[in-house]
């Protein structure tokens, strides 16, 4: 008898493995925040774009090992606040607002985007068992590593050269981010793109290009891939308006 309980309190090694991708996104977003507080932003935008990567990761290696679980997702949730919301507030706090005129009231939209990121992060705990399908192909509201991307808009734009951006207009836009976490707007998922055929090749020889100018050109390409982004909201929310089921997989 003790013996089949102990067989059945066994955990094969491989449901582990999306725990840990989340855990190694984690310290991404730690180390992301240490060289945020100590003048490198650069490096801290690209652990968080690789923290990204690792958000998607931990979701799809739980769904191809049937290891989805309340612990891992609830772990992932945490991550992600920190990651998405904590950290880009840390990051734009102290490369556009401190020291400056308007340090309180970037400070105030900072908070508002992070409680926002939270909102965001906590409705789609509580909806995915109900409204929420693995197979939907839109979220409601922007989702958080998207979210990211977007309020680091300024920084790129920063890092680009183009240093004379007013306080106010970065304020204005950190808090209109802040509402499309919150919003009711349908916004595409990654399952969602579906190509014909004879388009494939094309996409990944966009991709690719992407890719490589990223490499080379980091700041343009993240300004144009988030404008790109921005530009399809509407499109997106009309697109997915008819009813398709939101919250579409696990990332969030």
């Amino acid at each position: 008898m003790k013996q089949i309980e102990l067989e059945s309190r066994r955990i094969p090694l491989l449901a582990f493995i999306p725990n840990l991708i989340t855990l190694f996104g984690l310290c991404l977003g730690l180390v992301a925040l240490r060289y945020a507080l100590t003048g490198r932003p650069e490096l801290a935008i690209v652990l968080l774009l690789f923290a990204m990567l690792a958000d998607t990761a931990d979701g799809r290696a739980a769904r191809l090992l049937g290891s989805e679980s309340e612990f891992g997702a609830a772990l992932d949730t945490l991550s992600d606040f920190f990651n998405f919301g904590v950290v880009p507030a840390v990051l734009l706090y102290q490369n556009l607002f401190f020291g400056s005129e308007v340090e309180r009231v970037g400070w105030c939209a900072l908070a508002f985007y992070c409680a926002c990121c939270a909102m965001r992060l906590a409705r789609f705990t509580a909806t995915t068992g109900d409204e929420g399908a693995n197979g939907s192909l839109c979220f409601l509201g922007v989702p958080a590593p998207a979210l990211c991307c977007l309020v680091l808009l300024p920084m790129f734009v920063r890092l680009s050269g183009y240093e004379q951006i007013t306080g106010y207009l970065v304020i204005s836009y950190v808090a209109g981010v802040g509402f499309l976490a919150i919003s009711r707007l349908r916004t595409p998922s990654i399952k969602s793109p579906i190509l014909p055929r004879t388009f494939v090749p094309v996409s990944m020889v966009m991709a690719a290009a992407f890719v490589i100018c990223l490499t080379v050109f980091p700041w343009p390409s993240l300004i144009v891939a988030d404008l790109i982004y921005i530009a399809s909201l509407p499109y997106a929310h009309s697109a997915f308006g008819n009813g398709t089921s939101p919250e579409g997989g696990r990332q969030k």
